[in-house]
């Protein structure tokens, strides 16, 4: 098998796809050299918080603002950045698929279901009030959808990262992010706002047996990808990430330079790749 395979248990992603979670989630860190690929409820704002820091811009407090970030988030708006964001290596962190959305179903549905309008988004998506929906009726929901459509708290990371069409440097794990801090040669600043204690809760919701079952299957393709086990007992991982997952086809890279000058705005992004016949 290649090692820009297709992840097991998703479809091929379609051009359209790509570009709008790399709009969301590609960030360029110009004062360290690096390219951080954002993934949802996997440290992300702990390992913002730190990239900020590190950078020596004032930092308010909040690690999701845009306003004085020290992040190139449009970095197709000139050639001068795009070069930039082609030479930087990329990196990101994965999370034990148990824990992750775990973490993401108490935050986003049941303690702050409007947070950042996830709950909203959620509801319109489902067609009923996701805070009502148990833990398993949940993930049954979330398994009958598109992977490439769902939320991106809730997504397998094989979305978020893009694998296997963004080649990486680095991927870390959530639970050993001192290696990811240390491999980055920063400091990391803790930020446990979105905390839920997830790690300690697995039991509780991981009696359900349907649980179990509907997260290995949603999620097959971040247990083979990033060296998780499938047994929500066993938290850390349990092997190395894999070469699949390190190395990309480039993909994503050819798309956006295709945008050099123009913009990944998701109406005028529609729009272009409509005329191309690539939505």
């Amino acid at each position: 098998m290649s090692a820009a395979a297709k992840p097991p248990g998703l479809r091929e992603a379609a051009d359209a796809d790509l570009l709008a979670v790399a709009r969301r989630g590609t960030r360029l860190v110009p004062a360290l050299g690096v390219v951080y690929v954002n993934n949802a409820k996997a440290g992300c704002s702990t390992i913002k918080q730190s990239l900020w820091i590190a950078s020596g811009a004032p930092y308010g407090g909040d690690p999701h603002a845009r306003d004085g970030a020290p992040f190139k988030f449009d970095v197709v708006a000139s050639a001068e950045s795009f070069e930039a964001f082609r030479a930087a290596p990329a990196f990101s962190v994965v999370r034990n698929p148990f824990a992750r959305v775990l973490s993401g179903y108490l935050e986003k549905t049941q303690r702050h279901a409007t947070m950042r309008g996830v709950g909203a988004k959620l509801a319109a998506r489902y067609g009923e009030d996701v805070a009502d929906l148990g833990f398993a009726d949940f993930l049954a929901r979330l398994a009958a959808d598109d992977p490439w459509a769902i939320d991106q708290h809730f997504c397998p990371q094989v979305v978020n990262l893009m694998v296997p069409h963004v080649a990486y440097r680095h991927i870390g794990h959530l639970e050993r992010l001192g290696e990811t801090f240390a491999w980055l040669g920063i400091a990391g600043e803790t930020y446990g706002r979105h905390s839920m204690g997830a790690a300690s809760r697995l039991a509780a919701y991981y009696e359900d047996g349907r649980a179990v079952d509907l997260v290995r299957r949603l999620y097959a393709a971040d247990f083979a990808r990033f060296g998780y086990s499938e047994d929500p007992a066993v938290l850390d991982p349990v092997a190395a990430v894999s070469s699949a997952a390190l190395a990309g086809d480039g993909r994503v890279v050819a798309l956006m330079q295709g945008f050099v000058g123009l913009s990944l705005r998701p109406r005028k992004l529609e729009r272009r790749l409509r005329r191309q016949g690539r939505g």
